[in-house]
């Protein structure tokens, strides 16, 4: 189990940063920099904790596998605030911010390696050799190295914590408030491990183990039945995957959330359909030349030119518009007892109906003129369409609107 998971979530990452970094129609997602280098980052730490890859670090040098992967885990550490602090302020106003969040990386990272190397190793009994002994038998060297690895990684995580909590409460996209609050609990799990290695450091200074280890996290063979493996292992490991999963939650959602939405265009230029074609049938001079369909350049552009071409087919038909019809339409709603204040959808489509047929038959302008309906032209596309899509739905099928309209056609007879 372990070998399966730390080999192959390396691979899902690296194919996580491609898949982030390739664009999206020509242009990179903000942040897309920071949110790689933290995804190779995490992807090597990972590989690092593998059986295979830690034998052959170790070959090279004692306990060089564990060094890289706590240098890769405070890569991605920084590189998660980072991301963090450029979408929260933006790439030029983060700019400084980011500069010392890895200033204090690379001194972090120099200390670390100093003291590694300063560290004498020591012979083991299967004829290897180690130089991270259990807690209690750290160098001075050692308990800096740990000193400096757990306070970046405590200050990280903490900024961490503190950006995704902020962010997510005050995001209006819901891919974005998940993916951000799934982040907040990675980095509320990293402040555990943290802790787990601040009382591995306290346990140095004081030549005990106040957590209990099994010698060392080098013998886990799961990460659920061991406290120093559950803590060691399996807390970062899961810190990783909930802030990984969290930060490409809204670019893994984007396919789909794309697919909806070019199929809710696709149903609403359909719906709009007989509205359009009897209004533009009076008002031919406002239809956009020339014609496209929406097979050539797809249906966000069909919906917006039968919108606004609706809106402004409106406008034309402005002298048509009956308030009579209107009043007839809340009093028909009225008597069979529906809110016409719930539903003016249904008295703008009355109104519509009996300005075509006046429009039509040449009919003089109105002596008492219904005024614009107050949902339309908000100047938001999808509350536009939102709006028509329901006077279209009683243009067409509703019998109230029908029968208003008939006052203002039975005009014509009198």
């Amino acid at each position: 189990m372990i070998t399966l998971i730390f080999t192959g979530m390396p691979v899902l990452m690296a194919a996580g940063t491609f898949y982030w970094t390739r664009g999206r129609g020509g242009y990179r997602p903000l942040g897309a920099g920071s949110l790689s280098s933290l995804l190779l980052a995490f992807s090597f730490a990972f590989a690092t904790y593998s059986p295979l890859v830690r034998s052959a670090l170790d070959g090279i040098a004692p306990d060089l596998s564990r060094l890289l992967s706590n240098a890769g885990t405070l890569t991605a550490a920084g590189s998660v605030l980072a991301f963090l602090l450029v979408m929260d302020r933006g790439p030029e106003a983060a700019r400084n911010a980011i500069r010392w969040c890895f200033a204090l990386l690379a001194g972090a990272l120099g200390v670390m390696l100093v003291t590694y190397l300063a560290t004498p190793s020591r012979p083991l009994p299967d004829g290897g050799r180690e130089v991270f002994p259990q807690a209690h038998l750290m160098p001075v060297t050692l308990e800096l190295y740990t000193l400096v690895y757990v306070l970046y990684l405590a200050v990280a995580a903490g900024g961490c914590l503190r950006q995704t909590w902020a962010q997510a409460k005050g995001n209006r996209h819901l891919s974005r408030r998940v993916g951000l609050r799934i982040t907040a609990v990675g980095c509320g799990l990293a402040l555990v491990y943290a802790l787990y290695k601040t009382l591995h450091l306290v346990g140095a200074l004081f030549h005990t183990d106040l957590v209990p280890e099994s010698n060392s996290t080098r013998s886990c063979t799961s990460v659920i039945t061991q406290t120093d493996c559950a803590l060691g292992v399996a807390t970062p490991m899961l810190s990783v995957l909930l802030i990984a999963a969290g930060l490409l939650l809204p670019a893994l959602a984007w396919p789909v959330i794309q697919m909806r939405r070019r199929r809710w265009e696709a149903h609403a230029v359909a719906a709009l359909e007989p509205l359009w074609t009897d209004l533009t049938a009076v008002a031919s001079q406002i239809v956009l030349l020339p014609e496209v369909d929406a097979s050539d350049e797809g249906a966000d552009y069909a919906l917006h030119r039968r919108v606004v071409e609706i809106a402004d087919s409106v406008l034309e038909l402005r002298p048509h518009r009956s308030l009579d019809v209107a009043d007839e339409a809340r009093r028909l709603l009225a008597d069979v007892g529906r809110d016409p204040e719930a539903e003016p959808a249904v008295v703008e489509a009355a109104v519509l109906l009996g300005a075509v047929h006046a429009a039509r038959f040449g009919r003089p302008e109105e002596p008492r003129q219904a005024p614009a309906a107050p949902n339309s032209r908000s100047g938001d596309l999808h509350a536009e369409t939102d709006w028509l899509l329901a006077v279209a739905a009683a243009y067409t099928g509703d019998p109230i609107a029908a029968a208003s309209a008939l006052m203002q056609s039975d005009a014509d007879l009198v």
